[in-house]
């Protein structure tokens, strides 16, 4: 094609893109949320949701996909047009779930970010009422005492209860039976039964247990305590490994979406985690108000993939949870 006509074709494109983003939006949104319904991942979802369509005008649709380890929910959005509507919410799970087991799209290029809108409260080691442990060294007295170690429930082989679990039989410093759900909400309910001995999760669906003594926090996940518990230590302060999980959620849009379009998406995230009474809502729930634009979002996003691996990869957690799913390969860096 002449050199004149592939510069009128970029004119026609910018055009095109210009009007659209004038005239966006005009239809509802799409938000794609890779867990269950039910759990505090819907329900910040749905809150979002809400003063997003405040800000946009337009109703935004929640439609729970889970699976895949966050990955089928990823794969649908990818499969979208570029035109802003469709949203995944994201985090760091969805970075292991792609080094674990590599999806047929890029999670780097196949996807856009719009703005990271929180982080969540690191989360807590919780122990049954039944077990007999008030911290970190009991526990893993008792644990190795008891045949099979402790029973620890983990939602797919990229969550960071399961990693973390793995890190625990590699390092010998705690032996656990990771015990597989489909969500929290089903492993939340058994482990109130006492039917298995640990878990981890946010504080605010269990508040009322720990307050009657039904569980009990013996640690937190993360490089700091929380602001929540902050008489409870994190996990490298009672002695043990952790995998220096990432705590921040946000949302992404398919990849090629006109930078207008993000730049106004961008916009609408901030205004949301802004509006009164959000923040409060959001800590009910154990997520902290937390803004990143487009661009920042995206350096951290690859910054903490480039991370990740490396600590998965020296650990060989990563290699032993490809073999549990029965995964062969590895991923590739970004």
């Amino acid at each position: 094609m002449p050199r004149r006509l592939h510069f009128v074709a970029a004119l026609a494109w910018l055009a095109s893109a210009f009007c659209q983003a004038q005239d966006f939006p005009n239809k509802p949104f799409h938000l794609l949320v890779p867990y269950p319904a039910g759990g505090p991942t819907d329900a910040i979802s749905r809150l979002l949701a809400e003063r997003m369509k405040d800000g946009l005008g337009q109703a935004v649709i929640v439609e729970n996909r889970p699976g895949g380890g966050t990955l089928l929910a990823a794969e649908a959005a990818v499969r979208a047009a570029p035109d802003g509507y469709t949203w995944l919410y994201t985090s760091a799970q969805m970075i292991i779930a792609a080094e674990l087991n590599p999806p047929a799209f890029d999670i780097y290029k196949d996807l856009a970010p719009i703005a990271q809108f929180s982080k969540v409260y690191p989360l807590m080691w919780v122990v049954h009422e039944s077990v007999p442990a008030k911290n970190v060294a009991q526990l893993s007295a008792y644990a190795k005492a008891k045949p099979g170690g402790i029973t620890m429930a983990y939602s797919g082989y990229s969550a960071p209860a399961y990693l973390f679990g793995q890190l625990l039989n590699r390092t010998g410093g705690l032996p656990v039976t990771l015990v597989g759900y489909k969500g929290q909400v089903e492993s939340q309910n058994d482990m109130l039964a006492g039917r298995i001995d640990a878990m981890f999760l946010t504080l605010a669906p269990v508040a009322d247990a720990v307050k009657a003594g039904k569980l009990r926090v013996l640690a937190t996940m993360g490089d700091e305590r929380s602001p929540q518990t902050p008489e409870i230590p994190t996990l490298a302060e009672a002695g043990l490994p952790d995998v220096a999980f990432p705590y921040w959620n946000g949302l992404h849009t398919v990849g090629g979406t006109p930078r207008a379009v993000i730049a106004r998406l961008d916009q609408a995230v901030a205004a949301a985690i802004a509006a009164p009474r959000m923040a409060e809502r959001m800590r009910a729930l154990s997520f902290q108000p937390s803004y990143a634009d487009a661009a920042s979002f995206g350096v951290q996003f690859k910054r903490d993939a480039e991370r990740l691996r490396k600590v998965l990869d020296e650990s060989g957690v990563l290699e032993q949870a490809r073999r549990d799913a029965g995964i062969k390969g590895s991923g590739k860096a970004p």
